[in-house]
């Protein structure tokens, strides 16, 4: 198997069927047993030469696509994905806690810009709602409206 691109793409059209089904079953969600089965057979595709013959070949491949399971549900646990609801939370939460964080003013300045990239509702609102004026030592730091110009081309100003 070592080297051989064509052998390898065939090894796969014969084994693919039963390697998916081992990802599904592992994993439950076709989309995340596409992306498994990608990584394990570049996985395998690496490590190829490195095929000892010591099981069989489906067994080495087996143990490849579940591995790349195992992995990717331990990638997910470390960072679980947000769901919507945490989405209308953290709009909530710029919306009603103005002066306790840079952090939540820095989330409410933001949320009016990014409102059309989610179509939050919560996102939305704070669109109307002027912006929040800046506290302590911050202020101090702040530019005049008219003393700044955006910058063009390669970040140079005008």
């Amino acid at each position: 198997m070592s080297g051989d691109n064509d052998a390898f793409g065939m090894l796969f059209a014969r084994h693919r069927e039963r390697l998916w089904a081992v990802a599904v079953r592992t994993l439950g969600d076709p989309d995340d047993a596409g992306d498994a089965l990608q990584d394990a057979m570049i996985s395998a595709f690496r490590r190829a030469g490195s095929f000892r013959g010591d099981s069989a070949v489906t067994t080495w491949l087996h143990r490849i696509v579940v591995n790349a399971c195992l992995d990717l549900l331990r990638r997910r646990a470390a960072r679980p994905a947000t769901s919507g609801l945490a989405d209308e939370a953290m709009d909530a939460l710029a919306l009603t806690s103005r002066g306790k964080s840079r952090c939540s003013r820095g989330r409410a300045r933001l949320l009016p810009r990014l409102a059309h990239l989610r179509g939050s509702p919560a996102a939305a609102q704070a669109a109307s709602i002027a912006p929040i004026p800046p506290a302590g030592p911050a202020a101090r730091n702040r530019s005049a409206a008219g003393d700044v110009s955006p910058a063009e081309g390669g970040g140079e100003s005008r």
